[in-house]
């Protein structure tokens, strides 16, 4: 059976610095990047949004290297998948990074008018000394772009496994009336969840532990079944919610859409 991987049982490593070496640019000249091997805070971290419903999590980080050699990578909206390597694949990362000219980039690139459809991509390096963060609109993309983007999704380790978030940030809304021919499922978690949920309406109310892995779990099952959006969920006080969703937080990221 596949260990399925959770942020508690990673939070006891122990900051330090690692410096990596690297060339910048066509001129050659010598560089030196720090960053933190804890996961505090992601050294890289790749989100891309769309004009998509809230429930598919379309602002969710699609790959996160920290800096302890923890890789997160996005699937599907509610499946996540995780390894563990060592410093050196992330210096390899920042490497690449810098030799396809990332750090030399603008802070974003937008175009006149939207494509539509189009999605806008967002890749933040976090280094010891400050952020590096680069926005780019479909349509406007920078020289070296798709390689860079690149760099970072093909980022991954051998034994890449299930990882549930252990923090999210759970949707819902009291349904005032169910379709007849609704699907109507009963919900994984407790009923006091939707509840304060459904009360923090656009905030979102935040879930943690166990509690968010169950929740997560489930919402995941129910989204691989098709229809995620059509179904209601029932607690056991026989109230039924609607437009129910979760949001991942991952140990350094906000947690917001």
């Amino acid at each position: 059976m596949k260990r399925t991987l959770a942020c508690p049982v990673l939070v006891s490593l122990i900051l330090s610095a690692v410096l990596v070496a690297g060339l910048i640019g066509c001129g050659g000249s010598t560089a030196t990047i720090k960053f933190d091997t804890g996961i505090d805070k992601p050294v890289v971290m790749l989100a891309e949004s769309q004009a998509v419903p809230p429930a598919f999590n379309p602002g969710a980080p699609e790959t996160i290297i920290y800096g302890n050699g923890l890789i997160v990578q996005k699937k599907d909206p509610y499946s996540y998948i995780a390894g563990l390597s060592d410093g050196a694949n992330v210096e390899t990362v920042l490497g690449k990074l810098q030799d396809h000219g990332y750090f030399g980039l603008k802070s974003e690139y937008k175009t006149k008018q939207p494509v539509a459809g189009g999605e806008t991509t967002t890749l933040a390096v976090n280094t010891t000394d400050k952020t590096h963060k680069v926005t780019v609109e479909a349509g406007a993309k920078p020289a070296g772009w798709d390689a860079i983007v690149s760099t970072v999704r093909s980022a991954k380790t051998p034994d890449m496994t299930p990882y549930n978030p252990s923090k999210i940030r759970l949707y819902a809304t009291e349904a005032a009336s169910v379709p007849a021919s609704a699907k109507v499922k009963d919900w994984p978690g407790l009923r006091d969840e939707l509840k304060n949920a459904a009360a923090a309406g656009s905030k979102g109310y935040e879930v943690q532990m166990e509690s968010a892995i169950t929740i997560w779990v489930g919402l995941q099952a129910a989204f691989k079944q098709g229809n995620f959006q059509e179904i209601y969920w029932k607690t056991n006080d026989g109230k039924i919610y609607t437009a129910v969703y979760a949001f991942p937080i991952f140990p350094g990221t906000t947690g917001q859409q």
